[in-house]
């Protein structure tokens, strides 16, 4: 069972983790399109 715990801990922190680059990518985005109005 904690084997178990423990890949879904990684597995949650992986997901955290490419949802917080999509994010960033997104606010770079938003920023460069600012910039260039």
């Amino acid at each position: 069972m904690q084997l178990m715990g423990q890949k879904d801990i990684e597995g949650a922190k992986k997901i955290e983790i490419s949802m917080g680059v999509k994010q960033g990518n997104f606010l770079l985005k938003v920023k460069t399109l600012l910039i260039q109005n």
